[in-house]
């Protein structure tokens, strides 16, 4: 058989845990970012059904006829066309965790016309190590 003591501190833990566990579950709901009441799902499901009828052609949820779409919202089928376009175009590069282009913009100069244009570049800015940064040349050289 457990000792009082033993017994008694389960009993206030086991009251603790049960205690903070549904003040957590009020203070999210007070915060508005806990889970949606059955009455607020019921809502929204009236309101879908009321401006939507299933398609079985389609496959798919459409706005009835009589109701149009607000301006500046993009129907279905545009947003999936440029879907399409974004990832025939693009891809995800996951080392950088960023998107990239798959044929990224190629400069329209051969390679003498950018060698010209480094060397005028060269010739009238310098680095400075101080703001890490190109900046006008102050004047000629001393080396």
């Amino acid at each position: 058989m457990k000792k009082p003591s033993h017994l008694l501190l389960s009993i206030v833990l086991g009251v603790t845990a049960i205690s903070s566990a549904a003040y957590a579950q009020i203070a999210s709901t007070d915060a508005g970012s806990g889970p949606k009441t059955r009455m607020e799902v019921k809502s929204e499901l009236a309101d879908f059904k009321r401006t939507h009828q299933y398609d079985g052609q389609s496959d798919q949820w459409v706005l009835k006829p009589e109701y149009v779409l607000p301006a500046g919202i993009k129907t279905r089928a545009q947003i999936k066309a440029e879907r399409a376009t974004f990832l025939k175009e693009n891809y995800f590069d996951a080392a950088d965790d960023v998107w990239k282009p798959k044929n990224p913009a190629k400069s329209e100069l051969t390679r003498a016309e950018v060698k010209r244009d480094a060397a005028k570049f060269n010739m009238t800015h310098e680095f400075d190590e101080e703001t890490e940064s190109w900046v006008l040349r102050r004047g000629p050289k001393n080396n």
